[in-house]
């Protein structure tokens, strides 16, 4: 997801994001997360500047347990994810050629939730969806920007088509979350696999982004 910045154009894309959870956050987690981002930008006219905003989602764990209440036992699956809306600042080191680094700064959020769902829905458990909490983000990275046009000598000018590698450093604030790692067997109630901690984290960003 990329802009043509130099020439005061605008682009939106997408990015496929592996994040690497670190600290507390990674020691909680049974895995790391995956997810898609989408992402505008607009580039400031004979500059190598640009700004933008990204808004993603990501699972960290898809899983089926079994819950066990005063009354009954129940087979749920559970997904906890978590949502993500940055606003970015970017700088272009090269103007208008075929590869072109940049570093971005980025300040935003991020809002755990899980998606419960029992195999039979009873009196005892329905279906539900938990926000548990939202950390702020602030954030650092460098990245590679690709005109594949002129890479490949095709398509239009004017338009250009991006393909974008990056990696951003982010600190998170703290925030609760859930993670169900340890429903190895039974779980007694909904407390169990919650968590509190900073949520700082890796993210790298594969993507592709087309002028507008």
């Amino acid at each position: 997801m990329s802009v043509g910045c130099f020439a005061q154009k605008a682009t939106m894309g997408v990015y496929f994001n592996k994040t690497i959870a670190t600290g507390e956050f990674g020691d909680n987690l049974g895995k790391n997360p995956n997810g898609l981002i989408i992402n505008g930008n607009y580039g400031i006219k004979n500059t190598g500047f640009s700004v933008g905003a990204e808004l993603g989602v990501s699972m960290y764990s898809n899983r089926d347990y079994t819950l066990e209440t005063p009354t009954e036992t129940i087979n749920v699956h559970e997904e906890d994810c978590y949502y993500t809306g940055k606003a970015m600042l970017r700088y272009y080191f090269l103007r208008d050629k075929a590869i072109s680094p940049f570093i971005v700064g980025k300040l935003g959020f991020s809002t755990f939730f899980s998606d419960m769902t029992a195999e039979e829905e009873t009196d005892a458990f329905e279906n539900r969806s938990e926000t548990h909490g939202t950390a702020f983000n602030s954030g650092a990275g460098f990245g590679l920007q690709c005109n594949l046009g002129k890479l490949f000598n095709f398509g239009s000018t004017r338009k250009p088509i991006f393909f974008e590698a990056s990696a951003n450093r982010n600190y998170g604030s703290v925030s609760n979350y859930r993670d169900i790692k340890g429903f190895d067997g039974a779980a007694r109630n909904l407390d169990n696999g919650s968590f509190s901690s900073r949520t700082s984290h890796m993210d790298f960003h594969f993507g592709v982004s087309f002028s507008l």
